[in-house]
């Protein structure tokens, strides 16, 4: 049978619909602001640290949400889906425990929720090969594994707990010495920081030591196809080894993964650009956090020309990420002229062309520091 649910219905349920209730339950009513049909609160889609984002009940009844800072609008379910960083039917899932109305789901919805199926056994001497993230058996027609993220209550407890980059020496000091902006960064939410003091999970630790220990204290959000944040890079503003400038969390994944802008987020998560643009911005796709900062911080918030950004990795790019960008978009893909920039060139080109305009553009030795 499959499974379906009564969305319609659900969202018109009082929780659903009440902005008071639904931001209260979600946890993002601590800094708030009144307004008469609703509350005004700091967006969860980028680090918003005075309340920009009006959440209110619509004219049909319904829950709509509005952040006038990035753009980000949704109903009821996209907030849950962006504030816990879920899928659709992971969002659906919540506001069905929220609002209690059990009644709503088909028989075949609710036995997923009831009795998630088992997990299968990995096979005992199965052979691994490239990167932890993009593992897979060795079995002729296997299936790569599914990835595993971190959750969103994991990342909450960290992120919530880090401090703007203008309020750290060390990260401040960095970041200025590559003559990047620092409270440009701090506007955009591209970047926090963890504290010297902070008690970091297990995942976040190398070698026996936190990152807090370890001087790997700038810390990224990196996204997925749908805009979510599954996971974090975290950066190191001290002098140390070489090959240890970043990390990731431990036994977790971050392939398919990108670094994304408050105007790249909503592009992914929408599949298309943001309202109010004249002309279809210049998408600019750039290899690694130094470049990703670089461009990111070039414009203003008032300059129409401004490119939105995404930052790659090793693993990063995906067809499924290639598809949220919107057809006759012009692309620019920044990467070193070397075998590992041409290597992750090579698929965004492949999985954009014809469709897209794309440019293929060197960094300068400045970004590339």
């Amino acid at each position: 049978m499959n499974a379906r649910i009564d969305t319609r219905e659900l969202r018109r349920e009082r929780v659903a619909c009440d902005p008071v209730a639904l931001c209260r339950a979600l946890g993002i009513d601590r800094i708030k602001t009144r307004q008469t049909t609703g509350l005004l609160v700091c967006c969860p889609a980028h680090d918003d640290r005075t309340p920009s984002c009006s959440v209110t009940r619509g004219p049909d009844g319904t829950l709509r949400v509005k952040c006038f800072a990035c753009d980000f609008t949704a109903d009821a379910i996209g907030l849950v889906r962006q504030v816990r960083g879920t899928d659709f039917r992971g969002a659906v899932e919540e506001l069905v425990r929220l609002t209690g109305r059990w009644d709503l789901l088909d028989v075949g919805f609710k036995a997923r929720l009831s009795s998630p199926p088992p997990r299968k056994r990995a096979p005992r001497r199965a052979i691994l090969s490239g990167s932890p993230s993009q593992r897979t058996s060795s079995r002729p027609g296997s299936q790569p594994a599914a990835p595993k993220y971190l959750k969103w209550e994991q990342l909450d407890a960290v992120w919530s707990n880090t401090v703007a980059v203008a309020d750290d020496a060390e990260a401040g000091a960095m970041l200025a010495s590559r003559g990047l902006d620092v409270e440009r960064i701090d506007d955009l939410g591209l970047a926090r920081v963890i504290s010297k003091d902070s008690e970091l999970p297990p995942w976040a630790r190398n070698d026996g030591k936190s990152w807090a220990e370890s001087g790997h204290r700038l810390l990224f959000r990196v996204f997925d196809a749908r805009g979510a944040c599954r996971s974090f890079r975290a950066w190191r503003v001290i002098d140390g080894p070489p090959d240890r400038k970043r990390l990731t969390p431990a036994r977790h994944s971050v392939g398919g993964l990108v670094l994304a802008d408050p105007f790249a987020v909503a592009m992914l998560r929408d599949g298309k650009w943001l309202d109010g643009r004249s002309t279809p911005p210049e998408l600019v796709i750039s290899e690694g956090e130094s470049d990703f900062l670089t461009w990111a911080t070039e414009f203003s918030d008032a300059d129409e020309d401004a490119p939105i950004m995404l930052g790659v990795f090793s693993g990063a790019w995906t067809e499924e990420l290639a598809s949220r960008v919107p057809d006759g978009a012009r692309v620019s893909v920044r990467t070193d002229r070397d075998q590992a920039g041409d290597r992750y060139a090579a698929p965004i080109i492949k999985s954009l062309d014809p469709r897209c305009e794309v440019y293929r553009m060197e960094r300068s030795s400045t970004e590339a520091a």
